[in-house]
């Protein structure tokens, strides 16, 4: 790819990212205020690994670092890690088919396969023979 193009769109799309993932875990803390949980251990037990990649990446790491800063045994962390992990899994995979089926019923919304729509010819993929 351009890399003009992956600069300017990394621009556009860093702060919303970060500003979706400080929502995510916001909500994850209200939630979890109202469900007894507080907020800190509502995003460390839920949001965290659920962020962090499900099973692999976010809870059997994160099980690891508990357990040495906590001195709790993994298996403990694992066995409230992993129906969050579960759960946030089961929602992305619901949420990830609705919205395609929405981009499909709206190609408007999609940007139809173009990161970034912009005027200037030199984002335009470079041809190399």
């Amino acid at each position: 790819m351009n890399r003009k193009l992956l600069i300017k769109a990394s621009i556009r799309y860093l702060p919303c990212i970060i500003g979706a993932v400080a929502v995510a875990l916001g909500l994850v803390a209200l939630l979890g205020n109202l469900f007894g949980m507080s907020a800190g251990e509502s995003i460390a037990y839920i949001g965290i690994p659920i962020m962090g990649g499900g099973m692999g990446a976010g809870a059997v790491p994160i099980s690891k670092v508990f357990e040495n800063a906590l001195n709790i045994p993994s298996e403990t962390i694992l066995s409230r890690l992993v129906p969050a992990v579960a759960l946030g899994n089961a929602f992305a995979i619901v949420f990830g088919g609705l919205l395609n089926r929405l981009g499909k019923a709206f190609p408007k919304l999609t940007g139809n396969g173009q990161l970034v729509i912009s005027k200037d010819d030199s984002l335009n993929e470079e041809k190399k023979s």
